[in-house]
């Protein structure tokens, strides 16, 4: 490919990065707003997040330098991994704590955030019941 195909190649792939970890965020953040209206705990929630990010660096780890052949059938899959370059130990241990680590950070980033949002949601209805409450007395 000439330079501005491989240069716009790389910036899809760079935009498409950020929406996928956007949504990641997103994901953990609406999670943990139902979680904590419905008043569960959130030590479950953030070892969940955990847990995903460790499932997605050791999937990172151990696919690195592996790409998938497209002679599986679209429709059924059979496509096969194939190692496309032979990885240092190095390069493989660096992606798969680069990915745990972003993942990470997103994931409990989504549960902070999700946590706050989900606090408010309950502060809010307490105090329209006690203003409901309130309000019948008076009338």
């Amino acid at each position: 490919m000439d330079i501005i195909g491989d240069a716009a190649i790389t910036a899809f792939g760079r935009l498409m990065l950020i929406c996928l970890s956007f949504a990641y965020f997103k994901f953990w953040q609406m999670m943990t707003v139902d979680w904590v209206k419905e008043g569960k705990r959130l030590r479950s929630i953030y070892s969940r997040a955990i847990g995903g990010a460790i499932v997605m660096g050791v999937l990172a780890w151990g696919t690195a330098g592996m790409v998938l052949e497209d002679d599986g059938d679209p429709l059924f899959g059979g496509a096969s991994y194939v190692q496309e370059h032979k990885v240092t130990s190095d390069e493989r241990h660096s992606r798969g704590l680069v990915v745990f680590f972003v993942t990470l950070v997103l994931g409990c980033g989504g549960v902070v955030e999700g946590a706050d949002e989900g606090r408010w949601y309950r502060l809010v209805q307490k105090a329209r019941r006690r203003r409901g409450d309130a309000r019948d007395e008076d009338g």
